[in-house]
C-alpha cells in the first residue's frame, strides 16, 4: 500500500488492512459459534477454505508494485532490445555467472540480513517490535478467557459467546472513524504547512491510545464476575480493542517512514514477531487463567502492558535522535528519491 498510495492516503488504505488483520480472528467464533454446534466441525475448515480459496487465485493475478522491482523489469526489458539490435557477435557477450552470484547474494543480504539487523539494532523498529507482538499476544490469550467468563458466569449459548467477539469489529469502526478524521483534519493539513518535523509527529494518537489496553484489560478483569453487567466487561474489551486498533494503525504508518528501501521486509519481520508470540499465547494463557483465574491472569497481562506505555512515548521522544545516529538510515538522496516514488 506505500507503493501504491501517496503519504496523504496510505494511513486510510492501511485502516482497512489492519482492520481485516485484527477483526479476522474474531469473525472464526462469530461465524462458527451457531454452525459448528448443529454442523459439526468439519463445516467450520470449509468455510476457511470457501474466503481463502479466491484469494489465491488473486494472487496470481495482482501486478508488481515494488518500485526497484518494476524498475529492473524495464531494465532488463530494454537490455534485451538492445541486445536484439545488436550483431551476433555482441549478442553472444554475457554476464558472467559469477555476477548472477552477487547479484543474487545482494537481493538476499538487503531482503533477509539487512531487515532483521535493523529489527535487532534500531531501538525504535526494536520497541515497536516488541511492543507489537506483546499486545497482539495478549489479544490472542482473551481467546481462552472469554469463555472462562461468559458461558459460566452469565449463560451464553455457543452462539451468543461468538458474538460477544464482535466487539472487536465495534472497536475497529469506532477507532478507524476517529483515527481518519484526525489524519483528515489534523495530520494532513499539518503536513502540508509545514508543521510536521519529524516521522515521530505521526505517533501522537497512539500516545493517547497507548493507555486504553491496560485501562480496558483492568475493566473487563474486575467486572466480569457475574453480578455486574456483561455489557462493561466487553466496554472494557471495547476500549483495549480500540487502542490496539490505534496503536498498530500508527506504528504501520511510521516504520516505513524510516526505512523506505526496506519497508516491506520490515513489516515482514514485524508480522513474525507478532505472529510467533501470539502463537505461544494460545498455550500459555491456558495455566495462566487456570492457576490465577481470570481476574488477576488479565490484571498480570495489564500490568504488563503498562509498560508499553513508557516504550510508545520513548520512541516519539527519542526516534529522530536515535535514527540520526543509524548507520541503516538511507542517504538524503535515495530517501528523497523515495519520497517522490511514493508521491
Amino acid at each position: 500500500m506505500h507503493d501504491l498510495f501517496p503519504h496523504s492516503t496510505v494511513p486510510f488504505s492501511l485502516t482497512i488492512w489492519i482492520a481485516a488483520a485484527f477483526c479476522g480472528p474474531a469473525l472464526g467464533p462469530v461465524l462458527a459459534g451457531y454452525v459448528v454446534p448443529e454442523k459439526g466441525w468439519h463445516l467450520g475448515m470449509w468455510e476457511i477454505a470457501y474466503m481463502a480459496g479466491p484469494t489465491c487465485l488473486l494472487l496470481l493475478l495482482v501486478p508488481e508494485t515494488y518500485e526497484p522491482a518494476v524498475k529492473a523489469k524495464r531494465a532488463k526489458a530494454l537490455r534485451d532490445e538492445i541486445q536484439d539490435s545488436m550483431s551476433p557477435q555482441q549478442s553472444q557477450q554475457k554476464p558472467s555467472s559469477s555476477k548472477h552470484v552477487q547479484a543474487l547474494l545482494s537481493s538476499l543480504r538487503d531482503a533477509i540480513i539487512v531487515p532483521l539487523q535493523i529489527a535487532i539494532l534500531d531501538p525504535s523498529v526494536t520497541v515497536a517490535n516488541a511492543y507489537t507482538s506483546f499486545i497482539y499476544a495478549t489479544y490472542y490469550t482473551l481467546f481462552d478467557a472469554i469463555p472462562r467468563v461468559y458461558p459460566h458466569r452469565y449463560n451464553f449459548s455457543a452462539g451468543e459467546l461468538g458474538l460477544s467477539f464482535l466487539h472487536v469489529f465495534v472497536a475497529c469502526v469506532i477507532a478507524g472513524l476517529v483515527y481518519c478524521a484526525y489524519v483528515h483534519k489534523v495530520l494532513n493539513p499539518a503536513n502540508r504547512q509545514g508543521r510536521l518535523t519529524t516521522h515521530e509527529d505521526r505517533l501522537r494518537p497512539a500516545l493517547i491510545a497507548c493507555f486504553l489496553p491496560p485501562v480496558g484489560l483492568i475493566l473487563f478483569a474486575w467486572t466480569s464476575d457475574g453480578k455486574i453487567h456483561w455489557i462493561v466487561g466487553l466496554i472494557g474489551l471495547t476500549l483495549c480493542s480500540m487502542g490496539t486498533f490505534v496503536i498498530l494503525q500508527c506504528l504501520s504508518v511510521y516504520t516505513p517512514r524510516i526505512y523506505p528501501l526496506h519497508s516491506a521486509s520490515l513489516f515482514a519481520s514485524n508480522d513474525f514477531c507478532r505472529s510467533s508470540l501470539a502463537a505461544g499465547a494460545i498455550h500459555f494463557g491456558v495455566p495462566l487463567y487456570g492457576n490465577l483465574g481470570v481476574a488477576h491472569g488479565v490484571s498480570v497481562l495489564a500490568g504488563l502492558l503498562v509498560l508499553g506505555v513508557p516504550g510508545m512515548w520513548f520512541i516519539y521522544w527519542r526516534g529522530a535522535n536515535l535514527r540520526a545516529k543509524s548507520r541503516f538510515v538511507a542517504p538524503k538522496a535515495v530517501l528523497e528519491e523515495a519520497g517522490r516514488t511514493l508521491a
